[in-house]
Parts: structure tokens; C-alpha cells; sequence
């Protein structure tokens, strides 16, 4: 699939799944506007891709926390002034916990509503002007907590579960524009954010004990969720909107008992 001469913004794309979005659009021919807290881990994506040949004229970066407006605002203003156009909008950043604050209060509820949900509608609501002029779409990245209950993840998975249904609703509204909404929603999926909390032998024990629970015996991997992406986002799905597609193995297939 190719995006050549299109414009991509990825949010949260210093890392994981994110990331690997950014580097397989940019493979792809596409202007990719990377975003992301770290500016090491922007630093990382731009290397993948330029590792790819990708050129410095193919990509620009904005660095800062998504629920920032100001944020938001220079993704725009940056893709738009180097690129000229916004094509496809990947709603990827988000947050399960805000840190030193304890998971169960009302603050981390906000906090984690703010990123995986409110950022996300604000960020359509700017980007419409955009792609109502190429015709563009957005996708957004959800996970399966949307269904399923997993242990002290109330808020992220409430949080996803609206993310959800304000897909759904937001690709009915923005049809009228030619505007193409869809959530990819991802299982257990290998990235090398949790190599930061812990060590690699850790975090393979991990992925390996969900394994029972996954049909398909393994953990997935960011490259396969930007495969979804890439698709839902190229002409290939031009008459998909308001989709769910979830990436979880099987996962979701299984009896809890």
C-alpha cells in the first residue's frame, strides 16, 4: 500500500505500537508527524526512519503531553506547514496511570480520561477542517480492556470502552465530510515500553503467561497492530468507517471458564 504524497499524524509514536505506525507509513512514502513526551524516544523513531531512507524532507516531530491543547494545535500547524495537507490522524497516545498518584483516586481517573479520551475527541474535532479537504480518515487505537475485566484497570478500561463508542458515533457524524473513523483494539501485544518498568526476562515471563489465554499461543507484536492500521487507513478500506477491528490472537474468543 502506498501513501505517497499523503501527511500522517501518529500520536505517541516515540514508542510501541506507535511508533512502529510512524515507521510503516513512512516506509510506505508517507509525510509521518511524529509525537511523543520523550524526546529520546522521538529520537529513536526518527533514526527508524531514516534507517528506512526515509528523507529529513518526510518527517517532522512535536514533543509534549497530548491533552496539552498547544500541543495539539502545533501537530497540526507543523504537518500542515511542512506537508501542506493532513491525510490520516492516528489517535495512538495514551496513559493507564498518571505518575505518583494513587491508580484508584479521581485524579488518575481524570488524568487517564484526558489522555486516552478527551484528547482524542479534540483532536478529531481539529482535525475535520483537515481531512474533510483530502478526504482523509482517523483511526484510533483502543484496546480489548474495552471488553474484558483486567485487575486495577477500571479507569483505562472505562476510558477505552468510551473511546469505543465515540468512534462509532464520530464516524456516523463526520460521514457527511467524506471523513473515515475506525479503532483498531489491540490484546497483548510485545512492545519495549515495559522494558522501561522492568527487565526483558521479566516482561517475557509476563507475555508468556497470558499465552493460555490467547488461541493463537503468543503475544503480538506492534508491527502486526500498524498492519491494521495501515490498511484501515489506505483506500483499501474506503468503505469502512465506524469499524472495530481487534488484534488479540483469538483472545476474545475465549470461554472464562
Amino acid at each position: 500500500m502506498s501513501f505517497k504524497g499523503k501527511a500522517v499524524i501518529v500520536t505517541g509514536s516515540s514508542a510501541g505500537i506507535g511508533q512502529e505506525c510512524a515507521v510503516l507509513f513512512g516506509e510506505q512514502g508517507a509525510f509521518v508527524t511524529v509525537h511523543g513526551m520523550s524526546i529520546d524516544g522521538i529520537n529513536t523513531t526518527i533514526k527508524r526512519l531514516q534507517e528506512a531512507g526515509v528523507p529529513d524532507s518526510h518527517y517532522e516531530y512535536v514533543q509534549g503531553p497530548i491533552e496539552d491543547e498547544n500541543v495539539q494545535n502545533e501537530l497540526f500547524e507543523k504537518t500542515v506547514k511542512k506537508f501542506g495537507r493532513v491525510d490520516v490522524l492516528v489517535n495512538n497516545a495514551g496513559a493507564t496511570q498518571k505518575p505518583g498518584v494513587e491508580a484508584s483516586s479521581l485524579e488518575n481517573f481524570d488524568y487517564v480520561l484526558n489522555v486516552n479520551l478527551r484528547s482524542v475527541i479534540s483532536l478529531t474535532r481539529k482535525a475535520v477542517e483537515y481531512l474533510a479537504k483530502t478526504h482523509g480518515n482517523i483511526v484510533n487505537i483502543g484496546s480489548i480492556s474495552a471488553e474484558v475485566c483486567f485487575p486495577a484497570a477500571e479507569h483505562y478500561a472505562a476510558s477505552k470502552a468510551a473511546l469505543n463508542s465515540y468512534t462509532r458515533n464520530s464516524a456516523l457524524q463526520y460521514a457527511s465530510k467524506n471523513i473515515r473513523i475506525n479503532l483498531v483494539s489491540p490484546g497483548s501485544i510485545y512492545t519495549n515500553i515495559r522494558l522501561r518498568h522492568s527487565n526483558k526476562a521479566e516482561v517475557d515471563a509476563l507475555y508468556e503467561s497470558r499465552h493460555a489465554g490467547i488461541p493463537l499461543k503468543r503475544t503480538g507484536t506492534g508491527r502486526e497492530v500498524a498492519n491494521v492500521v495501515e490498511f484501515l487507513a489506505s483506500d483499501k478500506a474506503s468503505y469502512v468507517t465506524g469499524s472495530i477491528y481487534v488484534v488479540d490472537g483469538g483472545a476474545l474468543l475465549m470461554k472464562p471458564f
